[in-house]
């Protein structure tokens, strides 16, 4: 398993939970909202979390990653 956090800055966080809502429709990721700008993200394996960052790349760009597993 992978996890990781991560914040969106300025107003691209509006889309903070779009991005969230989306990536629950993927069976091997889990994500929420922690704040309004912040969210974890665990997946399944590396594939799964490449996935999640390759999503959250085309989104956002202005957003910081912070790997906690």
């Amino acid at each position: 398993m992978k996890a990781i956090k991560i914040t969106v800055f300025g107003a691209e966080r509006v889309e903070l939970g779009d991005f969230v809502s989306y990536l629950n429709t993927d069976e091997e990721l889990a994500a929420t909202l922690v704040s309004k700008d912040t969210a974890f993200i665990a997946a399944a394996g590396e594939r799964a979390m490449a996935y999640a960052l390759t999503i959250a790349n085309n989104r956002f760009s202005n957003f910081e990653i912070e790997n906690l597993k």
